[in-house]
């Protein structure tokens, strides 16, 4: 549940977004630390094995919204164990040579580490957006959340696939929704809109304002930053 100290909070961010292709190998030296963002990037071939989807998988799975939650969710599940065969196997051509199994599964062991034991999924949204659909997964650990970002072509291919740490507190909410309210907006015009929360505190007149927008990197509407 988010907080705040002072009487409002808007807040802004920016939708989840895919990553851009980049044949630049120096951007992939500047990402976050913190997150793992899929670009696309020649290689060299790297001997991986890897499950690769049958010909019944692709017809069973649709690109539909709800087929593709359970499908993040089966994958989430699996990089849970600690086996990230099945995403690399979905990732477009370009990108599975270059993100192996191997790699996820580092750069998961790495970011789920602070995180104490899992406890459960607690939640699944996708989004569809320029031929793509999003499908955020959420996950409860001991000391904080993480969200599994997945992104879908219509050849169900994985274009996207990055973690970001999520407060989950949920003792606060009782009390807070007692102090505010919450109301989703829209900020700015035509086709580039941002998707914001306004929180507005209860019997209070004239508060100030506090904006919130996100840099680079993933990031939540409460700015959370790092598994803490």
């Amino acid at each position: 549940m988010r907080r705040f100290k002072l009487p409002i909070i808007v807040t802004l961010i920016l939708t989840l977004g895919l990553t851009g292709c980049s044949k630049d190998k120096e951007n992939q030296d500047t990402q976050k630390e913190n997150e793992l963002q899929v670009t696309v990037t020649p290689t060299e071939e790297v001997q991986t094995p890897t499950e690769v989807p049958s010909t019944d998988d692709t017809k069973q799975i649709g690109f539909n919204a709800d087929e593709l939650k359970v499908l993040s969710e089966e994958l989430s599940t699996q990089v849970i164990d600690g086996d990230c065969s099945r995403v690399n196997s979905y990732f477009e051509e370009s990108i599975k040579k270059t993100y192996t199994a191997q790699v996820l599964q580092d750069a998961m062991k790495e970011a789920v580490a602070p995180l104490g034991n899992f406890v459960s999924i607690v939640g699944t949204e996708a989004k569809e957006e320029d031929d793509t659909i999003y499908v955020v997964v959420t996950m409860k650990y001991e000391n904080n959340g993480l969200q599994l970002v997945y992104g879908y072509n219509k050849d169900i291919q994985l274009t996207t696939f990055r973690y970001q740490y999520v407060s989950l507190d949920q003792e606060d909410s009782k009390t807070e929704s007692e102090l505010y309210k919450e109301e989703e907006i829209k900020v700015g015009s035509g086709e580039y809109l941002l998707d914001g929360i306004m929180t507005i505190p209860k019997n209070v007149e004239k508060p100030p304002v506090v904006i919130l927008v996100q840099g680079s990197g993933p990031s939540d509407m409460d700015e959370t930053i790092g598994a803490n």
